[in-house]
């Protein structure tokens, strides 16, 4: 409803033009809604080919091409359409352009970064990756959430702390030559990076906010779970809300010292736009960023990323000292190496 209580009808076709909307709309005389349907649907092209046996793709036959059609036409959910010469010709212009871009060394990492979520977690992530057989088993987690909150950090040039969000990193990243593409595989979102003013006690509050969210409430599959550089914790996921996160230290930028962290004190946060409103759990920096106290710096979250790689020229995993778990206990009271 609106604000004068009459109907709307919102709707949404996925992400990123991955899927075309249509929506049916029913007015009355008076202009007013009266019914709305809609559908989503995943848009596809009208030829197909199949890998053989000698692992070649050719063309399927003509019997088959008409039952991949009427199974096409019997789904609501796709739409099989022939590309538009016109359109595909002016598209080739610019995806050739990001073909090109995709391709250029940024940088290159001497080891792989092996990508997890939750530190003990049962998945691995980086499954199939040399150097990353069991990343989900060891308590530093997430190599490449780890770097990616660094990067964050280097950005920035007055933040004493950055978070990043394991859900925000996609995919590990093996040992070798970086490229763009790369890198927008591994941060493929279009966040940007913020500043937020948060007291010590705020920052221990988000990262118990970020556990409860999956580990309580259940609301993801760890997508939440934080990362942070300039900042290092225990971690106790067999303890309740409020009792989890110890041993908080905050590293002087200057001095390169960690200290206990002091509750009254306002650190500046590095963080993504999404984390910062509130999203994945972080609800304590919700208020903080709805009052306008932030400081937005329009920095694409995965450019930070390429421009640390670029400056480093190639990168392993962090010191052991930089880590933000350096001890952890699993949900199962199991302690992690």
């Amino acid at each position: 409803m609106n604000k004068d209580g009459k109907p709307v009808c919102i709707g949404q076709a996925w992400e990123y033009s991955k899927a075309m909307g249509e929506m049916h709309i029913v007015f009355n005389q008076q202009g007013e809604i009266t019914s709305c349907t809609g559908q989503a649907s995943l848009i596809i092209g009208d030829s197909f080919k199949r890998k053989g046996t000698d692992g070649n793709w050719a063309a399927v036959d003509n019997a088959t091409q008409q039952q991949i059609a009427a199974a096409v036409a019997a789904d609501r959910g796709l739409k099989m359409i022939a590309p538009d010469a016109d359109a595909s010709s002016v598209l080739k212009t610019y995806s050739g352009q990001v073909d090109v871009m995709k391709k250029e060394p940024i940088g290159s990492t001497t080891e792989a970064l092996c990508l997890v979520r939750t530190p003990g977690e049962s998945t691995n992530r980086s499954a199939g990756v040399a150097g990353c057989e069991n990343a989900n088993q060891l308590a530093r987690g997430s190599d490449a959430a780890q770097v990616v909150a660094q990067a964050f950090l280097e950005a920035s040039l007055r933040a004493d702390i950055a978070i990043q969000n394991a859900g925000g990193v996609r995919v590990p990243l093996p040992a070798g030559t970086l490229t763009m593409g790369d890198a927008f595989t591994v941060l493929p979102f279009s966040n940007v990076l913020v500043e937020l003013p948060v007291t010590g006690q705020q920052v221990a509050a988000v990262l118990e906010d970020a556990l409860a969210n999956y580990l309580d409430a259940g609301q993801t599959t760890g997508g939440g779970h934080p990362y942070a550089a300039g900042l290092r914790w225990h971690l106790d996921m067999s303890k309740t809300k409020g009792e989890r996160f110890t041993q908080l230290e905050v590293k002087n930028r200057q001095t390169g010292a960690w200290s206990a962290i002091d509750p009254a004190h306002t650190y500046i946060v590095a963080t993504n736009d999404f984390v910062a409103k509130g999203q994945d759990g972080y609800t304590s920096f919700k208020p903080i960023y709805d009052s306008g106290n932030y400081v937005n710096n329009y920095l694409l979250y995965t450019q930070t990323f390429v421009d640390y790689i670029r400056a480093k020229g190639s990168i392993g995993r962090p010191a052991a000292s930089e880590y933000s778990h350096q001890a952890v206990i699993t949900k199962g009271g199991v302690t992690l190496p």
